[in-house]
């Protein structure tokens, strides 16, 4: 592998015990940051229009794990990279992709997943399998040196894997709230809704008020009443309750 040199073996043996377990984000921090002073790591899979399935997060500046839980669940349709993840084919090769925090054009994302945390840049390594991309991003609180996304290109090509079977050990839904389970599960149960189709339903199972729904996904009212209709006419099913025992059975 190239640039396998650069870090020592060890990480290797580090990163596949670590396999399965909650320390995984925290020895694939540690190894970034031994070969190129990344300050935080955030590792997930993404498939079609869906949102991020976090599988791992460690970082040394606050609390990385609320930073990718806000990724997750909506700064990410704002980040300027994703488009470019989402339309990438199968490939057998790692493609990365970078970005300053000056190129983030909207000022509550790059406040608080750059700026308050004091992380200038991120540096995204891809591998798709199938339909779903895995991702893995390192961010640096300093400007890349010559060399830095080669060492790291390294550690991506042997980690992206291992990070894949690890979501595969601890099942797609670890780490997620009720709202992104919910979500998940409609998405397999009923492969014919919208991505804010499921977004609707989601909250009506959790209890969530047509008002509620509205002011957590920034629609309208009417909007959310018209997304829960056209999902119900779909599947011919007439109450959140008969979508639950579908869901269920």
């Amino acid at each position: 592998m190239a640039g396998a040199a650069a870090w020592p073996s060890n990480s290797y043996e580090a990163l596949i015990g670590a396999v399965g377990t909650a320390s995984l984000g925290d020895v694939i921090l540690h190894a970034a940051e031994n070969v190129a002073g990344v300050d935080e790591v955030f590792g997930f899979w993404i498939e079609g229009d869906g949102s991020p399935m976090p599988l791992a997060s460690s970082g040394h500046r606050g609390s990385s794990h609320k930073r990718a839980s806000l990724y997750s669940t909506g700064f990410h349709s704002l980040d300027p990279l994703l488009p470019l993840i989402r339309n990438l084919g199968e490939q057998t090769s790692v493609v990365s992709a970078s970005l300053t925090a000056g190129e983030i054009l909207d000022p509550v994302y790059r406040r608080e997943c750059f700026d308050r945390p004091g992380l200038s840049e991120k540096i995204a390594f891809v591998r798709t399998c199938g339909t779903r991309h895995y991702v893995l991003s390192f961010y640096r609180s300093r400007e890349s040196l010559p060399g830095i996304t080669d060492r790291l290109n390294a550690l991506a090509e042997f980690t992206l894997p291992i990070l894949k079977r690890h979501g595969e050990l601890i099942g797609d839904e670890v780490g997620l709230s009720l709202t992104q389970r919910l979500e998940h599960r409609l998405a397999r149960a009923y492969p014919a809704l919208t991505r804010r189709e499921r977004e609707v339903c989601a909250r009506s199972l959790t209890g969530m008020t047509a008002e509620a729904t509205a002011l957590d996904l920034g629609i309208a009212e009417t909007s959310v009443l018209t997304y829960r209709r056209r999902a119900y006419e779909r599947y011919s099913i007439s109450s959140a309750g008969q979508l639950l025992e579908y869901l269920l059975g």
